[in-house]
C-alpha cells in the first residue's frame, strides 16, 4: 500500500478513537506500524531491529539504579543528571548515557542539556508491576538469548518438554525445565512474577465478567451458601475472585482461590467470601461441582499433553449438568496474527514450553479431554498491549455418538481375533491356519490366515499368551493376547500397585503386574512384529485381546508406537492399566486408532478402581446390548474423553457375563 494511503488511514483512525470509538486504538496501532514500514527502507528497518536490544539493556539499567524514581519523584519537574547521580550514587556519565537512549524512545522528556522531566510513560514505568515485568523478562530472557545458538547447534530446539530428557532452552540456559522450577527456586524472581501476573491488564481494559456475562450465567447457580460458585484454578494473589467479589458482593456461595503454597503464602488476606485453598493442578480437584472453573492465564503454559492432564482434573469435578469451564486466555488468528500476540506466543515456547492458541487449536484440547468449545467472548481490542484475548466457556461435551457400519464390523472381527487366543489351538501350532474350536470366531475362519508365532509363558504376574498371526485377506498383521475369565479375582487378590513407568511416558505409572507380564515377552514379540511386518510391508499391524490381554495388548502398542509403529488397537474389557498421565498418553499418541470395547456393566473395566489411582484412555466404545444378542451400530456408543462416566463406568451394577460377552462368547474356547 502506498504510504499516502496508510497515511490516511492512520488519520481515519486517530479521528475514530478521539470520537471515542473503542476499538480504534488497536487498530491504530498498527497502522502506525505499518507506516513506519512503508515508510522505512530494508536497511533501517534491519538496523533498528539490531539495535532494539540497546533499548532494554537501557531500561533495565535504568531500572536497577532507580534514576526514573528519582526523575518521576519531582512531578513534573526538572531533574538534571548531576541530581539523580546524587541521588542514586552513580557515574554521571553513565546516567546521561543511557537517559539519552529513553528520552529517544519517550520514557521520559528532555527539556534541556542533561536535564529531564517525568511524563505519564515514566509514571508507568515505574509501578511496581511495570518494574516487575521488566525483571522478569529481562532477567530471563537475555540469559537465553546469550545461549540460543549454543543450544540449537547442541541439543537443537526442542518446544514441549513431555518426554523426560527433553532438555528445552529454558532449561538449557537456567537448569529447570521451565520457569517454574526456577520460581521456586528463587523467591525474588517469584515475587517478580506474582507481581506482574497481578499487574496485569490495567487500566480500561474490561475485566472478565463484564467481557462474560457472569451476573446472567450465574443467576441460576445454588443458592447455598456452602456450594461451590466459582474455584479459580491456579488464580495467583487472587485479583480475579477478588475484582468479581467488589463487583457482585452479595452473590451466593463459595469463591474459592486455588495455587501453589508459596503463591499463597505471599497474600497478606483475603477479602472476607474469598478462601484460599493449595491446590497442584496436575492433582485430583478437591471442589466437586461447582458452578464455574476459572483459568486465567494457566493453560498457555503448558503444551497439549499437559495442558489435557490439567482439564481432565476439572472435568473429573464437574457436574455434567451444572458446571460450566471458563477459560480466560489469548487466541491466534490462522493469519495476520498481530504482534504483540505473536511474541506471545514465542515467549510461552521460551519460558514455560507452552504455546498460544488458535481456536482450532483450542477445539482439538478440549476435544481430547471430553469437552466442547460452547463460545468466545472477545474482549474490545481498546488499548490492549496483549494482542486479542479470548474468554472461552467449555461445557462436558455431547460424548455419545452410534458408531459406523465399518466400524461395527471391524470391532466385530478383533472381538473374533481376541476370542481365538483363548483357543489351545492357536497356542501351540505355528505355521496353521487359525481356528476356534468353540465356534466363535466364524470372521477370521473365514479369512485367509496362517499362524507366524504363538507363545505361552507362564510367570507370578501373570500368564502372557497369544499369537501372532498374517491375514492375508484383509492385509493384516495380528498381535493376539488371550485373556483371563478370572481377571477381577486376579486385580483383587495381586496388590501390585503402580509402578514409574517414565521410560514409557513422562511422569507416567503403571500396574506392576500387567507391566511385568509384558515385560516377560517384549523383546521377543518386538522382534517378531519387526519380522512378520518386514514379510509384509502393506499390511495394517493390529494389536488386540480380551481382559487381561487387553492389558497386555494396550501396553504393547504403546510400546510399539513409541518406537515409531503405527498400530491399531482394538481391546475388549480392559481394566485400568495406569496412571492419568498414562491415560492420557495413549489417548494422545495419534499412530493408530484407539477401539476400547466394553459392554454394560462388565466389571472388569472398572477395576483396578480410579481412587488408588488408576485412569482408562479416550475413547471407549460402549456395547448396550443384552449377552447373547446380535450387536447393531445403534448398540455401540463412542464416548470421548478421559475416565467419562457416560459409558460402563457409570453403570451402577457390576457383571461377570458382560465381560464374557463380546460380539461373541469371546472366552468360548475355555472356561478357565
Amino acid at each position: 500500500m502506498p504510504v499516502s494511503k496508510q497515511l490516511a488511514e492512520v488519520q481515519k483512525l486517530a479521528a475514530a478513537e478521539a470520537a471515542g470509538d473503542a476499538n480504534a486504538h488497536g487498530e491504530l496501532l498498527k497502522a502506525i506500524r505499518a507506516l513506519q514500514l512503508a515508510v522505512e527502507t530494508p536497511v533501517e528497518t534491519t538496523s533498528r531491529l539490531n539495535f532494539q536490544i540497546m533499548q532494554n539493556i537501557s531500561i533495565r539499567v535504568a531500572i536497577e539504579r532507580r534514576f526514573l524514581h528519582v526523575i518521576a519523584a519531582r512531578n513534573g519537574g526538572p531533574v538534571t543528571a548531576s541530581q539523580i547521580a546524587g541521588e542514586c550514587g552513580e557515574n554521571l556519565l553513565l546516567i546521561v548515557r543511557v537517559m539519552r537512549v529513553l528520552t529517544a524512545i519517550g520514557l521520559c522528556d528532555e527539556v534541556e542539556n542533561e536535564t529531564y522531566a517525568a511524563n505519564e510513560k515514566t509514571h508507568f514505568k515505574i509501578l511496581p508491576g511495570s518494574i516487575a515485568a521488566e525483571k522478569h523478562h529481562f532477567d530471563l530472557d537475555f540469559g537465553m538469548g546469550g545461549r540460543l545458538v549454543e543450544y540449537m547447534r547442541g541439543p537443537g530446539i526442542q518446544q514441549f518438554a513431555d518426554e523426560p530428557d527433553a532438555i528445552t532452552l529454558f532449561k538449557f540456559a537456567h537448569g529447570t525445565d521451565v520457569i517454574f522450577g526456577l520460581l521456586e527456586k528463587n523467591p525474588e524472581q517469584k515475587q517478580a512474577f506474582d507481581d506482574y501476573m497481578a499487574a496485569r491488564r490495567v487500566g480500561n481494559l474490561p475485566q472478565w465478567f463484564e467481557i462474560y456475562p457472569a451476573a446472567e450465567k450465574f443467576a441460576n447457580a445454588h443458592r447455598d451458601p456452602s456450594s461451590s460458585l466459582m474455584v479459580d484454578v491456579g488464580g495467583g494473589p487472587g485479583q480475579e475472585l477478588i475484582r468479581f467479589k467488589e463487583k457482585y458482593p452479595d452473590t451466593p456461595g463459595r469463591l474459592i482461590l486455588q495455587d501453589l503454597p508459596l503463591t499463597l503464602q505471599r497474600i497478606e488476606k483475603l477479602p472476607d467470601g474469598i478462601e484460599a485453598m493449595e491446590y497442584d493442578f496436575f492433582t485430583p480437584q478437591p471442589v466437586k461441582g461447582a458452578r464455574a472453573y476459572f483459568l486465567r492465564d494457566v493453560l498457555h503454559n503448558w503444551s497439549d499433553a499437559k495442558s489435557a492432564q490439567i482439564l481432565s482434573r476439572v472435568v473429573e469435578a464437574m457436574d455434567p449438568e451444572y458446571s460450566t469451564l471458563l477459560i480466560d486466555d489469548y487466541v491466534l488468528p490462522d493469519t495476520g496474527a498481530d504482534l504483540r500476540a505473536a511474541e506471545m506466543d514465542i515467549l510461552m515456547w521460551l519460558h514455560t514450553a507452552g504455546l498460544e492458541r488458535t481456536v482450532s487449536q483450542w477445539k482439538a484440547l478440549f476435544g481430547k479431554v471430553g469437552l466442547e468449545l460452547v463460545q468466545i467472548w472477545h474482549s474490545p481490542r481498546g488499548r490492549t498491549v496483549a494482542g486479542l484475548f479470548l474468554l472461552a466457556q467449555a461445557a462436558p461435551a455431547p460424548l455419545r455418538r452410534d458408531v459406523s457400519a465399518s466400524v461395527l464390523r471391524n470391532l466385530d472381527l478383533y472381538a473374533q481375533y481376541s476370542a481365538a487366543a483363548y483357543c489351545d489351538e492357536n497356542l501351540n501350532s505355528t505355521g496353521t491356519k487359525l481356528s476356534c474350536g468353540g465356534g466363535n470366531c466364524p470372521l477370521v475362519e473365514a479369512a485367509s490366515t496362517k499362524s507366524l508365532d504363538e507363545f505361552n509363558e507362564s510367570s507370578s504376574y501373570g500368564s502372557p499368551a497369544g499369537f501372532l498371526a498374517a491375514d492375508d485377506t484383509n492385509k493384516l498383521v495380528v498381535l493376539s493376547f488371550r485373556g483371563s475369565s478370572d481377571l477381577a479375582n486376579w486385580i483383587a487378590n495381586l496388590n501390585f500397585g503402580l509402578e514409574d513407568a517414565s521410560n514409557l511416558c513422562s511422569g507416567c505409572e503403571v500396574h506392576s503386574g500387567f507391566w511385568k507380564a509384558w515385560s516377560e515377552i517384549a523383546d521377543e514379540m518386538s522382534a517378531k512384529v519387526d519380522s512378520a511386518l518386514s514379510s509384509h510391508p502393506d499390511y495394517t499391524l493390529v494389536m488386540t485381546g480380551h481382559s487381561y490381554g487387553a492389558a497386555l495388548s494396550a501396553l504393547a502398542a504403546t510400546v510399539f508406537r513409541n518406537a515409531g509403529r503405527t498400530v491399531e488397537l482394538y481391546n475388549y474389557g480392559q481394566p485400568r492399566l495406569g496412571n492419568l498421565e498414562l491415560a492420557q498418553y495413549i489417548t494422545d499418541q495419534n499412530k493408530g486408532g484407539n477401539y476400547r470395547v466394553t459392554h454394560t456393566d462388565d466389571i472388569v473395566p472398572k477395576l483396578p478402581p480410579k481412587l488408588l489411582g488408576y485412569h482408562h484412555a479416550s475413547p471407549e466404545y460402549w456395547i448396550t446390548s443384552a449377552d447373547e444378542a446380535t450387536v447393531t451400530t445403534g448398540d455401540v456408543t463412542e464416548i470421548t474423553g478421559i475416565d467419562s462416566t457416560k459409558g460402563n463406568d457409570g453403570t451402577s451394577e457390576t457383571s461377570t457375563d458382560a465381560h464374557r460377552w463380546y460380539f461373541v462368547h469371546i472366552s468360548g474356547c475355555t472356561t478357565s
